[in-house]
């Protein structure tokens, strides 16, 4: 965050830099922002990047938060000018296309004001205002995601903690830190959805298969291992990129917000749209078979899409039927990333979880506690609610 803010400060006083890297800085901050608020709700926002003003800085609320998000997104937009150059070569999401990163700020707001509108409804005049007419990421093309590299020196995180403990089987394609969990395994079962192949790998142990089902474990379960499938190396791979905002999830929230304001034809619409981004995504990662190896041919086929989408429903006819099919979809599809799929879960509540075996909880997890070095340095720190008391912008 002080990095950005140099960056803000440089960029908006020497006349040498475009402001483009002010507003690039601005989008990324605000993207921050978001996250630090879903895992804490209250956090250190207005005060946060003036340390010399403020060494102790006062906890905003979580509205404050997420307004304040909002408005630095548009402090972004507002400077951007399209015909000019920010960061180039070395911006690693974009590589300086200044109308891309307008339609990740525009998405970003979309996503914030879905969060706001759990809480207050009138912000549909303006998610419907950047549904029709902003730049927004409803391409594949246009999502924004940092890279990854196919080298162990520029690997995926998730990746290097595999082989930094030898977390890989040495059989079949999966893993043994990460394993599949049964509501979305018996989800995605039920769909026969494709994208199974993709996400997970049967269980296999000492080059002998466990099991030749896909088979999630319940949340809570100790031990590890049996039948219960694990994550693929399709997906856990050096080059799996880090998705900050997909077209699905845009086209998902537009899915959600015409079903809930009475366009089902327009939900239905956006709904398929997004469910053929997901599995388009995935298409060039599927190359190794749930058992072993390499499949035989490899991607989601145009084949297997089609007659996936003929197993969706063909169309809604009531807002509940949407909601539930629109939420199922972005379940399947938000798998990697977090804290995103945590968070989408705690403002739909889909689907219906239960407390995890062995937990001391009485209810789901909805936040981090805050760190003993942010208690110890600011003393304007919150004593932490109980982790499963819900945040601000839950219904």
């Amino acid at each position: 965050m002080r990095n950005l803010s140099f960056m803000i400060d440089e960029a908006e006083t020497n006349e040498l830099i475009s402001l483009n890297v002010a507003s690039q800085a601005k989008i990324v901050k605000a993207y921050l922002f978001f996250s630090l608020t879903m895992m804490w709700e209250d956090i250190p926002f207005t005060q946060s990047q003036k340390p010399e003003e403020f060494p102790e800085p006062a906890f905003d609320d979580q509205e404050t938060v997420l307004r304040g998000i909002i408005d630095l997104l548009d402090e972004g937009l507002n400077q951007m000018d399209l015909n000019e150059s920010g960061v180039g070569s070395r911006d690693l999401v974009y590589g300086g296309n200044m109308l891309k990163w307008a339609k990740f700020a525009n998405s970003l707001k979309l996503r914030t004001y879905m969060f706001l509108r759990n809480q207050d409804p009138s912000v549909d005049s303006e998610i419907a205002n950047l549904l029709n007419n902003a730049e927004l990421i409803r391409t594949n093309d246009d999502e924004a995601a940092i890279p990854f590299f196919d080298s162990n020196e520029n690997a995926h995180n998730v990746w290097v903690l595999n082989n930094s403990f030898g977390g890989f089987t040495g059989a079949g394609n999966g893993n043994i830190f990460i394993f599949a969990g049964k509501t979305l395994v018996d989800i995605m079962n039920e769909l026969e959805d494709p994208r199974r192949k993709t996400y997970f790998s049967y269980a296999t142990y000492s080059n002998n298969l466990v099991a030749d089902e896909f088979i999630g474990q319940e949340a809570g379960v100790s031990g590890w291992g049996g039948e219960t499938s694990m994550i693929s190396q399709n997906i856990i791979r050096r080059d799996w990129p880090s998705r900050m905002l997909t077209a699905s999830e845009v086209l998902f929230y537009e899915a959600e917000f015409l079903a809930t304001t009475g366009n089902l034809g327009g939900a239905h619409e956006a709904y398929i749209a997004g469910v053929r981004a997901s599995l388009n995504f995935l298409d060039p990662y599927t190359e190794l078979d749930p058992s072993g190896g390499e499949l035989e041919v490899q991607g989601i086929s145009d084949e297997e899409i089609s007659t996936y989408i003929d197993v969706l429903p063909s169309s809604f006819s009531n807002e509940t039927e949407a909601l539930e099919a629109i939420h199922t979809q972005q379940y399947i599809e938000v798998l990697d990333r977090a804290p995103e799929n945590w968070s989408h879960w705690k403002r739909t509540k889909f689907p219906q979880l239960s407390v995890a075996q062995n937990a001391n909880l009485g209810d789901i997890i909805r936040r981090f506690p805050y760190p003993p070095s942010e208690i110890a340095s600011n003393p304007n720190t919150p004593q932490d609610p109980t982790l499963d008391t819900p945040m601000w912008f839950e219904n």
